[in-house]
């Protein structure tokens, strides 16, 4: 008799992202696209581990609302909110070392965007500054004269 436990807790089949990537090229009508993941960072001067929004591609179309800076646009470059800036004494142009798993890479502060909800610090990054991390969703732009798949 199988263990209705153990299969309740296997989790479900993720694509891959070259895959995704494939397919999301492929439909007529793709303007442009980008990956996200949702995960945990360190920064060097905080204590605990951060939310990062790290990101593949041309993200400009989901990025922030900015009040300085500008939004991310390749390796090398985070956008924080203003708490960020107020609780690391830190300012637009200051280089920041920023750990994803195993992987450290100086990033530098390139725009101030509008604070998200709550006390927790965030920043948003490009995701080729950490080799290991993965896409789990993806945003599709389609071209404004382009009729919806499937239809």
């Amino acid at each position: 008799m199988e263990n209705s436990a153990a299969s309740t807790s296997k989790k479900p089949k993720v694509a891959e992202p070259a895959t995704v990537r494939a397919a999301v090229t492929s439909q007529p009508g793709t303007e442009s696209y980008y990956g996200k993941i949702q995960t945990e960072v360190t920064v060097a001067g905080v204590s605990g581990s951060i939310q990062a929004g790290l990101y593949e591609g041309d993200s400009r179309s989901g990025g922030y609302e900015m009040i300085s800076g500008r939004w991310i646009t390749g390796k090398g470059q985070f956008v924080v909110p203003s708490r960020f800036l107020e609780r690391t004494s830190t300012k637009l142009g200051d280089a920041v070392r920023v750990t994803y798993e195993k992987k450290t890479a100086n990033l530098r502060i390139v725009g101030e965007s509008f604070d998200t909800p709550g006390s927790r610090l965030e920043i948003h990054a490009d995701m080729a500054d950490f080799k290991s991390a993965e896409p789990r969703t993806f945003l599709v732009v389609r071209a404004r004269s382009a009729a919806p798949a499937g239809g």
